[in-house]
């Protein structure tokens, strides 16, 4: 434990990034449907605590150990030190966090990993998630995507950066950020007045199809429609 403020804020230096990490990253990554409990969302916290403490401690051992054993060297630069647990126990986990989710949640970086896996010959695992409404959608690119109920009737539209899907344990809905029109045999034909998007109840759908799309298709559909053919 502690003895001294100047030791209490090297531990927390080292103690607050994993957190603060933790907490940007779910405010961008909506709720995680594999780590629903909150003693699991702790130890994920806790794990990335001890990579930034390690972090530190590598790149910065010296001066923190000096500060922790002189504490009165703490009043010689107030200034410096709280601009420092500003910057290292607050801004960069937030911004590490929100740059980790850009990177894994894009497609060039999913490619990667199925490059390597396929050239290194490795069986990755099934994906951890409650439901299969949550593995869809943790890997799920831009696209379109369209939803059958039993009467017949389809819904859809494009799912885009700004759209989301419900994860467990809400119930399954989805919202797309454009809504369009979608015939009896699942055709997009034409863009739905709805510009702030749709929200699609999906817990009596009985099909969910995902057409993904690296090219912005929306105007005419014309991909969609050739793919649904």
């Amino acid at each position: 434990m502690p003895e001294t403020w100047a030791q209490a804020v090297v531990v927390l230096t080292l103690v607050v990034p994993g957190f603060v990490y933790r907490a940007s990253w779910q405010s961008v990554a909506g709720p995680d449907p594999a780590r629903p409990d909150f003693g699991t969302r702790v130890l994920h916290a806790m794990v990335a605590t001890g990579v930034f403490a390690g972090s530190y401690a590598a790149a910065l051992g010296p001066v923190l150990a000096a500060y922790a054993r002189e504490p009165a060297t703490v009043l010689d630069d107030v200034r410096g030190i709280a601009l420092a647990f500003l910057l290292l126990g607050l801004l960069l986990p937030w911004a590490a966090a929100r740059v980790a989710f850009a990177v894994v949640s894009s497609w060039r970086y999913r490619d990667a990993v199925a490059r390597a896996v396929t050239a290194l010959r490795l069986h990755p695992g099934r994906a951890a998630a409650p439901s299969p409404w949550d593995h869809a959608f943790s890997r799920l690119d831009e696209g379109w995507v369209r939803v059958r109920f039993a009467d017949g009737r389809w819904l859809g539209g494009w799912y885009g950066a700004h759209s989301s899907a419900s994860s467990r344990p809400f119930g399954r809905e989805l919202f797309v950020e454009e809504a369009w029109v979608v015939d009896m045999d699942g055709r997009f034909t034409g863009r739905m007045h709805a510009p702030g998007g749709m929200v699609i109840h999906c817990s009596d759908a009985i099909a969910v199809d995902f057409l993904p799309s690296r090219r912005d298709t929306r105007p005419g559909a014309r991909d969609e429609r050739e793919d649904s053919t």
